[in-house]
């Protein structure tokens, strides 16, 4: 809501909450883990020969823009998916987000480098359990990301302009940022000036990539050939 600024996406969404009961307040907020989304996500991953229980699985959010909040190319994870094919990474990739990134998703991968796209076929919840399994989730700033860190999944979230108040939960979030300061201070308003997104251009996949690396080396073992 704009008026006012609040300070990060708890806040926020407390504020518009309260439009349908006033009485809500930080107790109230969760991510419930049901037996049903659990049984949802491990029937979808079957169907594309995943284990949830056995693979090694890399989840990819590319999120979507808005006019005030400028997105990560999602290219750019396609590259990260194949720096790890090359280092010999043996587990799974998948796609996570509406059904509308997921026909982005399909568009822009043409060599299928994925294992799994899963945008669009998965509800909140069931994508929830499906990342609390994985051994990293990569993306842009956005809802799902908030899930990931919510189950506590290692996290690197790709935030080009939006303050670090608003990162994710969990402890094992990293947050890139750009460096390029042109935008500081302004959102959630995106300068009227603003029309090519330098704060997304000046992230290098080769820099995310070695974020990833490092997350998950401090996560857990990982399956190299």
């Amino acid at each position: 809501p704009i008026p006012p600024q609040l300070p990060n996406d708890l806040t926020c969404n407390i504020h518009l909450a309260r439009n349908f009961d006033s009485g809500i307040s930080e107790k109230d907020v969760f991510l419930p883990r049901i037996a049903e989304a659990r049984s949802e996500a491990y029937g979808v991953t079957e169907r594309y020969n995943i284990s949830m229980g056995k693979d090694r699985i890399i989840a990819f959010y590319p999120s979507k823009e808005l006019p005030h909040r400028p997105r990560w190319d999602p290219k750019n994870f396609i590259e990260i998916v194949h720096r790890f094919k090359k280092d010999g990474f043996t587990g799974k990739f998948i796609v996570v987000g509406s059904l509308q990134e997921g026909e982005e998703w399909k568009k822009i991968d043409k060599d299928n480098s994925v294992d799994a796209n899963l945008a669009g076929k998965l509800s909140i919840l069931a994508s929830a359990e499906l990342l609390s399994r994985c051994c990293i989730t990569v993306g842009n700033d956005g809802g799902l990301m908030h899930a990931a860190g919510a189950v506590e999944c290692p996290l690197v979230v790709i935030m080009t302009n939006t303050p670090p108040t608003y990162r994710p939960p969990g402890e094992k979030t990293v947050v890139i940022q750009s460096k390029l300061t042109c935008c500081a201070d302004s959102y959630p308003k995106r300068p009227d000036w603003c029309r090519v997104a330098g704060c997304a251009a000046d992230i290098s996949a080769d820099g995310v990539y070695d974020v990833c690396r490092n997350v998950i080396a401090n996560s857990a073992e990982v399956i190299y050939k």
